[in-house]
């Protein structure tokens, strides 16, 4: 079966087979052209892009891939790492078609002496796809998703001591926060496991999507140091909420820089959060947490979240 490069008149027809096969993923909502192509082609990172389509003899396509090697995920991790960013299959034929996709980027790859391929938040309900990594790569990580119902606090939670102050992102003008709020994100995420570094291109990029809002990403900024010691992002996706019947809100992030930790910023991170969306009237706060993160985990089991399932972080040797 012929493997072929990406060409922008497939566009049309991976985001119908995206919609099509990706249904049975617990967090999916169907995404028209252009979202399929800010979310999926125009990928917002140095280094090197690969991406594959797989046709069979009738020449209609059953599957793709997404993968890239970023430099600064290098940088980070010390290694060349490969990561999937999406592998879309048709489910009766999955195995195969994915086997033939992954040996093709692969070889791509190899060109750049990258070391490890890894596939990320992968979901344990969708078993075609679960099931493949499972068998067919090293190892596993699984990060949790958590939920609970959200409810009303004292306002005490929030406050801040003096010197400290609430602060959401500003993009624009003389009081632009960005590049500080990138800083304080990249220093608490440094030593996590799966956090590839966030660039400012990668962040303007989540501008575009209709799900953005700058008031979900926010921190707690330091009027001495002149930084953010802490960062929180969220995303309420109207679109995916309407698709599933639900009210939710996802909380990405929540990170606090080293030398702050142990301080209760991250519990007032998540609280802010919560009242973020208690106005606007939302019922249900997610998060992910990694398995070995278990300051993070006893934190959010504490508000009052509780596992519901959990997505799965997988790593092969090349």
């Amino acid at each position: 079966m012929p493997i072929i490069n990406y060409d922008q008149k497939f566009l049309p027809e991976l985001t119908k087979i995206y919609n099509e096969f990706k249904i049975k993923d617990s967090d999916f909502r169907p995404l028209s052209i252009d979202e399929f192509k800010a979310k999926f082609i125009d990928l917002p990172y140095k280094g090197k892009i690969v991406r594959k389509i797989y046709i069979d003899e009738d020449e209609r396509i059953k599957g793709f891939i997404v993968a890239d090697y970023d430099k600064s995920v290098e940088e980070k991790f010390g290694k060349k790492i490969a990561i999937i960013d999406i592998l879309v299959a048709e489910p009766k034929n999955f195995s195969l078609i994915a086997s033939e996709l992954i040996k093709y980027a692969k070889k791509d790859f190899e060109k750049y002496n990258v070391k490890e391929i890894q596939a990320h938040f992968i979901d344990e309900k969708n078993s075609e796809e679960y099931n493949f990594f499972k068998k067919d790569f090293d190892s596993e990580r699984k990060w949790f998703y958590m939920e609970c119902k959200v409810f009303r606090f004292p306002k005490d939670l929030i406050e801040l001591s003096e010197g400290l102050r609430w602060e959401k992102l500003i993009f624009k003008g003389k009081k632009s926060n960005v590049k500080k709020w990138i800083e304080c994100y990249n220093e608490a995420f440094r030593e996590h496991f799966g956090m590839r570094p966030l660039s400012y291109k990668e962040l303007m990029s989540y501008t575009l999507e209709k799900s953005f809002d700058a008031e979900a990403y926010f921190g707690i900024f330091d009027e001495k140091s002149k930084a953010f010691i802490a960062e929180c992002s969220c995303e309420i996706d109207e679109e995916l909420n309407k698709f599933k019947n639900i009210s939710r809100c996802v909380i990405w992030t929540v990170g606090v820089r080293k030398a702050y930790r142990g301080k209760g910023f991250g519990k007032k991170l998540v609280y802010k959060a919560l009242d973020y969306m208690l106005k606007r009237n939302i019922e249900t706060a997610a998060i992910h947490v990694d398995e070995k993160n278990e300051i993070a985990y006893n934190l959010y089991r504490s508000i009052g979240f509780e596992t519901k399932r959990y997505r799965s972080f997988f790593i092969k040797e090349i």
